[in-house]
């Protein structure tokens, strides 16, 4: 199985998001079933695994760069992990081509933050959501009207 990631950070990294990020990347890698990760991130990954690719941007538009440039490399994945609700729009083509993607929800960014009419499309086009908390779970799901999806709750690994 191959598998793509679209993150902020994780290795390395210091806010919580990145060290989820990390602590999923490591079961990942160490699943016989895994063959290759490629891992795109906005800040520099410090994991060498001989099944990980690192993609590192340094800012905002280097990274929209980066996941553009590697569209192929990610279509071809048989799951797409994104860490994080404002990265959707970035996988606008695997979304509308309705691949096996996995959003993380951790709390503040679905609690109090509505997004706008195009995110709540694309959100509403993917089929597995994987929460923090029940109560984030509970909020996503009414906010953005998600009925007959996968939900899952993996609490923080700290």
């Amino acid at each position: 199985m191959k598998i793509s990631i679209i993150t902020h950070g994780a290795h390395g990294g210091l806010g919580g998001i990145d060290k989820y990020s990390a602590y999923v990347i490591d079961v990942l890698a160490k699943n016989k079933l895994v063959k290759s990760i490629d891992i795109f991130s906005k800040k520099i990954i410090k994991f060498n695994n001989k099944k990980t690719n690192k993609f590192c941007s340094g800012n905002n538009i280097g990274f929209l760069l980066l996941i553009f440039t590697n569209i192929i490399n990610i279509l071809k994945s048989n799951v797409i992990i994104i860490s994080h609700i404002n990265h959707v729009p970035l996988l606008l083509i695997p979304i509308l081509l309705n691949k096996k993607i996995v959003l993380f929800s951790y709390g503040l960014e679905i609690r109090f933050v509505t997004k706008n009419f195009f995110y709540k499309l694309l959100i509403k086009r993917i089929n597995f959501f994987i929460c923090m908390r029940s109560h984030t779970l509970k909020i996503l799901k009414k906010k953005y009207n998600l009925k007959l999806k996968n939900f899952y709750l993996l609490p923080n690994c700290i």
